[in-house]
């Protein structure tokens, strides 16, 4: 009885074994696929996106517009966005509030 008790411990470990064999330890997707030094939507701040295809740092396509790349789903998207007070160095400038 023990000797068939180990012989049937033995083949089921070894089925395990086996189907376990295709494991490579590669990390599966998800969010932290992509990342944006900015926070995200973040109008007012440059920042660059980092995903699988590359990185893309936000630009002023004109003086008064902003292609804005943030993450979404785990992947990296780019929004026009109009810059009202104006755009410089990837970013909308702020609104100025008066004294």
């Amino acid at each position: 009885m023990r000797k068939m008790l180990l012989v049937l411990s033995l083949v089921v470990l070894s089925s395990v074994l086996i189907s376990c064999s295709n494991i490579t330890g590669n990390a599966i997707s998800s969010s932290s696929d992509c990342s944006d030094s900015d926070g995200g939507k973040f109008y007012n701040a440059a920042g660059t996106t980092t995903s699988k295809i590359g990185s893309f740092t936000d630009i002023c396509k004109n003086s008064r517009t902003l292609l804005e790349n943030y993450c979404r789903d785990g992947k990296r998207v780019t929004e026009t966005i109009p810059c009202w007070q104006g755009c410089s160095e990837g970013a909308c400038k702020p609104f100025l509030k008066k004294a």
